[in-house]
């Protein structure tokens, strides 16, 4: 089924694009992932990065001047933007809702299965003091999802649409992150089923809709 399909392996285009203020952070983002998993989100990590593409220090700080959390949330938002361009809107035409959302959520999973270490240091987002970030995250990345689907909801399917999903994603990637099965097919199979899930809630929502109406 489409909906399967793998996810390329991201590249770091960033270091062929003109030098914008993103352009620079996603290049020093992805040459400090490799130190985070030892040293964590934070100065240290971006420091040896820096180091790694010949960037001075203060020029580092200056990109990342919020931190580890910063760095987090540049991480999260760089995953959702490769996510888009390996899943553009001719691909997903061809697609039934459901297998949109799949594979989006597959291929944004994919995406990271380099950095799995990576991920869990950025655990930091869980922490009492950041949850406001962590919730804005979350919904960043399925609102994404939910409009490279082609949602147009106005009324309350748009926050219900992006509550579900939440919890899709939420689960999946707990699920994903102490998979050691080949390929995460685990992962994959516990996606479908919360799919199913979600599916079957839609219908519920449908036919109550239907009663209400009449």
């Amino acid at each position: 089924m489409a909906a399967k399909r793998s996810a390329k392996k991201p590249q770091n285009k960033a270091a062929s694009r003109p030098d914008s203020r993103e352009n620079l952070r996603d290049q020093l983002l992805l040459a400090s992932l490799p130190y985070v998993e030892t040293e964590g989100f934070g100065r240290e990590a971006l420091l040896l990065g820096a180091k790694d593409i010949k960037m001075s220090e203060s020029r580092a700080l200056t990109l990342f001047a919020g931190g580890g959390v910063d760095m987090v949330l540049h991480f999260n938002d760089w995953a959702v933007r490769e996510m888009l361009q390996l899943c553009p809107p001719k691909l997903l035409s061809r697609l039934r809702v459901r297998e949109k959302i799949t594979l989006l959520v597959r291929t944004y999973l994919e995406l990271l299965s380099d950095y799995k270490p990576v991920v869990k240091q950025a655990v930091v987002l869980a922490r009492p003091w950041n949850l406001g970030d962590g919730a804005k995250e979350l919904y960043h990345v399925v609102d994404a999802m939910w409009r490279a689907a082609g949602d147009t909801s106005t009324d309350y399917n748009f926050y219900t649409k992006r509550a579900l999903l939440a919890g899709v994603v939420s689960a999946t990637t707990l699920r994903w992150l102490v998979d050691t099965s080949d390929e995460h097919e685990a992962t994959w199979a516990f996606l479908d089923s919360r799919i199913e899930n979600v599916m079957q809630i839609e219908k519920v929502k449908a036919k109550l809709k239907e009663r209400f109406a009449a």
